[in-house]
């Protein structure tokens, strides 16, 4: 498991920033018609996705992978709902709306003292796991730890405090006014 250096994602936002002004120059100026199906279908696949995953500094190469294709296929989805739900569809509006969000994010990326920028440090690194199960519990599992025991009323005491509660309820409640139960047990044949 390979950490991204700041280089390295350096020249990924570079080559995201690329493949988007890519797309939107054989789209909209309409050269090199045979490759524009294959270079809008890695568009949509990779880029609005890999615009954000840069920014959570994940470590690993396949999550990075995976969350770049779903986030994308979201981002494409979401944005292509919106332009249906507000009648602007058009295939042109989606991919200029996509490209945007593909290159402000692979801007964000490339911007100095960005998440995407910083390799992990000692505080935001992840803290290994202990080699045995054991270091980490107390000496005798069956029992927990005093300081986080709490004392809990047994169920007789509940009780008495329920049954204390309502005779307060009762007892507060003016002569002649009866209980809602006792209403609705009065109501029935």
């Amino acid at each position: 498991m390979r950490t991204r250096t700041n280089d390295m994602w350096r020249w990924i936002n570079w080559m995201n920033l690329g493949l988007s002004l890519l797309t939107g120059l054989i789209v909209f100026t309409g050269i090199l018609p045979l490759f524009r199906p294959a270079v809008v279908l890695i568009f949509y696949v990779t880029c609005p996705g890999l615009a954000f995953v840069g920014l959570l500094r994940l470590r690993d190469f396949l999550t990075e992978l995976v969350l770049m294709v779903a986030l994308s296929l979201v981002i494409d989805s979401v944005v292509a709902m919106l332009l249906l739900y507000t009648g602007a569809w058009s295939y042109v509006t989606g991919l200029l709306v996509i490209i945007g969000i593909s290159v402000v994010g692979a801007l964000a990326g490339m911007r100095e003292g960005s998440p995407a920028g910083r390799t992990p440090n000692a505080e935001t690194q992840y803290k290994p796991l202990p080699a045995r199960a054991s270091e980490s519990l107390p000496s005798r599992v069956d029992e927990p730890a005093r300081e986080n025991r709490m004392a809990l009323p047994s169920a007789p005491a509940q009780v008495e405090n329920r049954v204390e509660t309502k005779r307060k309820l009762e007892d507060s409640r003016p002569p002649g006014q009866k209980h809602s139960r006792e209403v609705k047990q009065e109501g029935r044949p």
